[in-house]
Parts: C-alpha cells; sequence; structure tokens
C-alpha cells in the first residue's frame, strides 16, 4: 500500500471544450481539492472549472489542485487522463519517511520527467549522480596544470556532457489554462 501524502497539481493550456466532461470526471474521481484540507472539488461546468484557477509564481493563471492525503503523492488517475489528452502539468508531491519529495513535469511535446525535489519544490540532483562529472573534471585540470592543454580539452567537454545529461531538462513554462472551442 502506497503512502498517503501531500500533492499539489498545476495544470495548463488549452483544453478544448470536448474535452471539459472528462477532465471534470478524472477531477472528481481523484478526490482533489481547491484548498488544503477542504472537501473534494467536483467540477461539472467549464465555468466551474475556470473559476477555480488561480495564478502560479509567475503570474500565469492555471487550475490548482491539491489533495494533503494523495496516494504516493501522486493523482494517477488524473494524471493518466492528462497524458492521454496532451494536456501539460506541473505536480509537486510531499516527501514522507524514506519517499523523497518529487516533480512530475508533463509537456506533450517532451514527455514526462519525474525528478527528486527539496522541501521547497526546487528539482535536485544527488550529488553522488555528478561524480563522474567532478572526475572528469579534476582530471582535466590536472592535464591542462601540466601543459596537456590538448588532452584536457575532450575531457572537459564530455564532463559538459555529463553533466548535461544529469542536469533537469528545460521545459517551456506551461501556459494559462484555458477552455478553447474544438
Amino acid at each position: 500500500m502506497s503512502e498517503q501524502m501531500g500533492a499539489e497539481i498545476w495544470i495548463g493550456g488549452k483544453v478544448t471544450a470536448s474535452l471539459v466532461p472528462g477532465l471534470c470526471s478524472a477531477i472528481a474521481q481523484q478526490h482533489v481539492s481547491l484548498e488544503w484540507g477542504d472537501s473534494p472539488f467536483c467540477p461539472t461546468t467549464p465555468e466551474e472549472l475556470l473559476e477555480a484557477c488561480r495564478e502560479n509564481e509567475q503570474d500565469v493563471r492555471l487550475l490548482w489542485l491539491c489533495d494533503d492525503q494523495a496516494r504516493g503523492g501522486e493523482f494517477e488517475e488524473l494524471e493518466q487522463f492528462l497524458r492521454e489528452q496532451r494536456i501539460s502539468f506541473t505536480r509537486r508531491g510531499d516527501g514522507k519517511y524514506e519517499h523523497e519529495p518529487l516533480i512530475a513535469e508533463y509537456r506533450p511535446q517532451e514527455g514526462l520527467f519525474v525528478l527528486s525535489a527539496n522541501n521547497l519544490g526546487e528539482a535536485v540532483i544527488p550529488a553522488y549522480e555528478l561524480a563522474a562529472v567532478e572526475t572528469s573534471l579534476a582530471e582535466a585540470v590536472q592535464l591542462a596544470h601540466g601543459n596537456e592543454k590538448e588532452r584536457a580539452w575532450p575531457m572537459v567537454e564530455s564532463a559538459l556532457q555529463g553533466l548535461r545529461e544529469k542536469l533537469p531538462p528545460k521545459l517551456a513554462p506551461l501556459e494559462p489554462f484555458e477552455i478553447v472551442p474544438n
């Protein structure tokens, strides 16, 4: 059985009117709320979805939902609907016991990325994942100091590539939540 922990989801982008009933159903089935500890939000109309929107830290109007007892810190059914319908979202899940906080980012163009996070909801990279990068850079610096710059340069490029592979992807920000005609 999965742990119950707090999670929030920001939904953005253009949603066609034909998807509204399915989105409303997925939201209602997930038992999410508009405020922490509040009663479940069970929208049935486009107007209810739009009224529930709020601005995020970047002043973008998005549909924000939460659950302080989300199974595994996720919204499995809702997220599945959003991915199937190619609707962008960002989910932040609290950590608890041996489970670390996570951020899930989905953009239809790039896919789903799940990242480790700190308690502020910022993506983090575990130090052990950067050890090989540090080793490569240290060797390259040693070669460069020994006047072997031609041998050092490929090591620097390799370390840079390794670092880029470990960094979180640069995703497009969520666009404002809108309901558009079919």
